[in-house]
């Protein structure tokens, strides 16, 4: 919701996608090039088979444009919403604790839940506990928080 107003990250995500020397000959290839965690993971299994190889199904500018728009503040948007609303972060996720609390600070009505493990990429590398929380949430009795502490 702050941004970092530094637009040097979003030049660098665009550069980096702009680097991948595509098409990539076959699998092998990509993993090659990428390496190998939960987000390279996601982005081999969503390349494109092309008659000249695997190809992202993306295009490097709108991904930098995309994450352009998000290191805008959106406090005023944020603090003005009026639906239910689950905050979840991984315990090694991007946020610091000072980050998570100001969100829960600008907007009291959001349900604050820490994962155990994961990375910025919890949907991946922590799936099983982050989509029980979500099922949990989704499923919730709406007149209490999702967990006691509502973390």
């Amino acid at each position: 919701m702050a941004g970092n107003g530094d637009p040097g990250e979003a030049v660098g995500l665009g550069s980096y996608f702009e680097s991948w020397p595509v098409p990539f000959e076959d699998e092998a290839a990509a993993r090659g090039f990428l390496g190998d965690d939960a987000i390279v993971n996601a982005w081999v299994a969503d390349l494109l088979q092309t008659d000249d190889g695997l190809v992202p199904r993306f295009d490097a500018s709108v991904m930098q444009r995309t994450i352009e728009a998000v290191h805008e503040p959106r406090w005023q948007e944020w603090e003005v919403l009026q639906v239910p609303t689950l905050a979840v972060f991984a315990k090694h996720g991007m946020f610091s604790d000072a980050d998570k609390d100001e969100l829960v600070r600008r907007r009291p009505e959001t349900e604050r839940v820490d994962l155990a493990d994961g990375s910025h990429d919890a949907h991946l590398d922590a799936f099983d506990e982050w989509t029980d929380v979500l099922h949990h949430w989704l499923s919730r009795d709406q007149t209490g928080p999702l967990r006691p502490s509502g973390r």
